[in-house]
């Protein structure tokens, strides 16, 4: 199982996109923590939005940064691998494919 780690601050424009690029990469085992650091804007509408049974919204009462946001994740994560996406980033289309890959071969 993957766990996949997404700590957000206000990044309405751009998490779905960050979101989309990663989800086509994902089995349905696999799990999507996105940690929302009290964001003020309508982030967690637009992930709610995306209606997909591996994402789960974490929410911080307040902001306390990405270290804290990523440590919150950590806690609550299912997975044997962990991978780590920024709200405003897309990542390559094999990039989970090929970072788990590689751990396998290189223990």
């Amino acid at each position: 199982m993957i766990s996949v780690l997404v700590p957000m601050y206000n990044a309405e424009k751009l998490v779905a996109e960050s979101l989309r690029s990663i989800l086509p990469q994902l089995s349905a085992d696999d799990e999507v923590l996105v940690i929302d650091d009290a964001s003020t804007d309508q982030s967690v509408s637009v992930v709610e939005s995306l209606m997909d049974p591996r994402i789960c919204i974490l929410q911080q009462p307040e902001n306390a940064g990405v270290a804290a946001a990523l440590n919150l994740g950590l806690d609550r994560s299912k997975g044997d691998y962990l991978v780590r996406l920024d709200a405003d980033d897309r990542c390559h289309p094999r990039r989970v494919n090929h970072q788990i890959e590689f751990m396998r071969n290189h223990k």
